[in-house]
């Protein structure tokens, strides 16, 4: 959970809000944000992320039904039959839908943009299907490529459906969608992961793999923080060495198995 998170995001634990500032060691530093919004969701760590998969076959039954909206008859003899729900489930299920279709219905391949304005605080929410996988992908490419541009914090909120990206300063949703395109995602991908707790945290398991950070000595256990303290060396010197098998697995790691990045690519411009 710590390991995704990056300073300024706010978290509740307990009933109480802080902000995340730095780990240090096995400690985890933070401030009180009593009164502040979260940007992580509570339940985000007790669930596994959607697969890209499920979340195509999503968009794809988002079409099926909606392409059966002028019928509603055979729309709720077909999932009755096919998805097994009773009556009142395909009627809430078309209501959905329909309800859904007059703004616009994110599917497989039709992502939807909005944009929000509360308290003061900017929102681009991006409506995708895909997973939370693909979404973190995404997220964080955009993020940095607002951040780069204007030189403001941009929060990120990520679920399985889609995510947010908040900000304190008005934005042409058109203008941050053409920040991203295939040429430049991966490496803003790796550029908005490359200092963060998670590729610290990443490293270190890597580097473990490798016996470059040993986590037994002489008979002796090392402590995981030891270890991370060693790691965190270990990464500073090797940083200098241009494409390090060690640092390439570590991006591979969190670009392919935490994240989806070659399935993320396939939905930017």
């Amino acid at each position: 959970f710590v390991e995704k998170m990056k300073p300024g995001d706010i978290f509740v634990l307990g009933a109480r809000t802080y902000a995340f500032i730095k780990v240090r060691g096995n400690r985890i530093i933070v401030r009180d944000a009593t009164g502040l919004k979260p940007t992580i969701p509570s339940w985000s760590g007790e669930m596994l992320p959607r697969s890209y998969d499920l979340g195509v076959l999503i968009g794809k039954f988002r079409k099926e039904v909606q392409g059966m909206l002028d019928n509603d008859t055979e729309a709720r003899k077909w999932l009755e039959e096919n998805y097994r729900v009773d009556k009142n489930g395909s009627r809430s299920i078309l209501s959905y839908i329909r309800s859904q279709e007059k703004f616009g219905l994110p599917t497989d391949d039709f992502l939807l943009i909005e944009g929000n304005v509360e308290k003061g605080l900017y929102s681009a929410l991006f409506l995708v299907p895909l997973g939370r996988r693909v979404n973190d992908a995404l997220s964080r490419a955009y993020a940095l490529a607002i951040s780069t541009k204007f030189g403001i914090n941009t929060r990120i909120t990520v679920t399985d459906d889609g995510f947010m990206l908040t900000y304190e300063q008005k934005i042409d949703l058109k203008q941050i969608v053409t920040m991203i395109n295939s040429e430049n995602f991966e490496e803003m991908v790796r550029k908005s992961v490359s200092n963060t707790e998670i590729f610290k945290q990443r490293f270190r398991h890597c580097a473990s793999r490798s016996m470059m950070v040993l986590r037994r000595y002489k008979g002796h256990e090392i402590s995981v923080v030891r270890q991370q303290l060693r790691s965190e060396k270990v990464l500073r010197a090797l940083q200098e060495i241009p494409g390090f098998p060690v640092i390439t697995e570590t991006f591979r790691e969190i670009m392919n198995d935490m994240m989806d990045v070659p399935m993320a690519l396939k939905y930017v411009g």
